[in-house]
């Protein structure tokens, strides 16, 4: 049985006295991503150069959660990391990619299916409004979507929960291959997605915390400034998350030390992500 209360404790153990270096990859890793989403609005209108910008978005997101991974998997080894840390290798990228890619086609087929029904029951309700001359309701819409996305986004968090694992065995060793790692995240996710769901949901409380200063500054300058002041203003009022993500990450990650038994492991402290 994991005990949330004590993953949390070993990874804020792990974090004291080397905070700067985790936070300050947060801060640079959501420098990057308000750039990128901004530039993408700015090109919106050139469906080319948007496209082309979409795709290095992806590649760029992808990117960053193998190094991600990497990172915070050596935090969880009670490893002192450097900024160098967050690099990995070309082996460990190549497969944390393909890795990546191979679960998107799982998962994407299923949110097309998820697009179809929803698409489907619309198109029933507003023909069989049409049929007894009725005007269609706009709330009733709204709220059937809402229910079918709920519905049919369980098999995608089931799925996220299954492949949790995935990227991390590979950033532990990238001597094992693409589909050696997605078996192994699916025998290791066996009994314990509960677990980790409800570790996940664990956070919700300091995430609020760290979200309610970013609402109350969004509301208070979206009458008076433009878009990029809000964006920033409110970016900047979400600094808790600087400190909440490392924390979540590190004790995600000796998650993954729980349940795969690494603890035990005499290669424990082994990772191959740079080799």
């Amino acid at each position: 049985m994991v005990n949330r209360k004590e993953l949390k404790s070993k990874s804020k153990e792990q974090l004291r006295d080397q905070w700067k270096i985790p936070v300050l990859i947060t801060l640079i890793i959501s420098i990057i991503q308000i750039i990128s989403s901004y530039t993408m609005e700015i090109f919106v209108d050139n469906l080319p150069i948007y496209i082309l910008l979409l795709i290095l978005n992806l590649l760029i997101t992808l990117s960053i959660g193998i190094m991600v991974n990497s990172f915070y998997l050596k935090i969880s080894r009670d490893k002192k990391v450097g900024f160098s840390d967050i690099f990995i290798s070309w082996k460990t990228f190549g497969k944390g990619i393909g890795i990546e890619v191979l679960l998107g086609l799982i998962i994407i087929p299923i949110v097309i299916i998820i697009a179809i029904i929803i698409g489907v029951v619309w198109g029933l309700y507003m023909s069989t409004a049409i049929i007894n001359s009725l005007t269609p309701s706009y709330g009733i819409m709204i709220g059937i979507t809402i229910l079918l996305t709920l519905i049919l986004c369980i098999p995608l968090i089931i799925l996220g929960l299954y492949f949790f694992p995935a990227v991390i065995l590979v950033c532990e060793d990238n001597n094992r291959g693409i589909i050696q790692c997605i078996k192994e995240s699916l025998k290791l996710m066996k009994g314990n997605l509960w677990n980790l769901f409800v570790l996940q949901l664990s956070f919700i409380g300091w995430a609020i915390l760290c979200i309610i200063p970013t609402i109350f500054i969004a509301i208070l300058t979206a009458f008076s400034l433009n878009e990029v002041a809000v964006v920033i203003l409110s970016n900047i009022a979400s600094i808790g998350f600087l400190w909440l993500v490392p924390y979540m990450n590190t004790t995600l990650l000796n998650f993954f030390n729980e349940i795969s038994g690494a603890t035990n492991n005499p290669m424990y402290n082994e990772i191959t992500s740079l080799n």
